[in-house]
């Protein structure tokens, strides 16, 4: 069994995911959440979301290299490895 959750390209530019690195899966919700290294973000996608479109940006701002993430069951904190800035936010 295989799918196509989101694609490496797409039309738009949250969609378009360079290097992305590592993806966790909220199992209560489907939410995936991804970081994307090069782009220097982590995205969220929505159960049933449009590959086109992408997902919501979750953080960017203050991001290197998101290298690791994990998200708690409730969504509420979401960790990230960053491997430039060398610190877990």
């Amino acid at each position: 069994l295989s799918f196509t959750i989101f694609k490496l390209l797409g039309n738009g530019s949250i969609a378009v995911l360079h290097r992305p690195i590592d993806l966790y899966v909220v199992s209560s919700s489907g939410n995936i959440y991804v970081a994307d290294s090069t782009n220097q973000r982590v995205l969220r996608w929505l159960p049933g979301g449009d590959p086109a479109t992408g997902g919501g940006l979750v953080a960017s701002n203050t991001l290197g290299t998101p290298y690791g993430i994990v998200v708690t069951a409730d969504e509420q904190t979401l960790y990230v490895a960053d491997t430039s800035k060398l610190n877990i936010k």
